[in-house]
């Protein structure tokens, strides 16, 4: 079990690794669970939705406009990619 296990971490790495060369562009990971508030003083989910559409020419609308549209966050942030 170990040696599959081990595999399975280089597989996936290679298969990491491989997507973001092709991609050419830097990942942004989103951990939860407040880790990026609590120890990087990062924003949170809304602060960086806000900060998008504030700072982003292709949003067109303010953030209040998207936030009484859409029920979640995570539908502004589709909209909004």
């Amino acid at each position: 079990m170990p040696n599959n296990y081990y595999q399975y971490i280089e597989d996936v790495s290679d298969d990491i690794k491989t997507c973001l060369e092709g991609m050419g562009c830097q990942p942004i990971l989103f951990v939860g669970s407040g880790l990026t508030k609590r120890y990087l003083s990062g924003p949170n989910w809304e602060e960086l939705l806000q900060q998008l559409a504030d700072e982003c020419p292709n949003i067109d609308k303010r953030f209040a406009y998207y936030k009484q549209r859409y029920p979640e966050l995570i539908d502004i942030g589709s909209v909004f990619s």
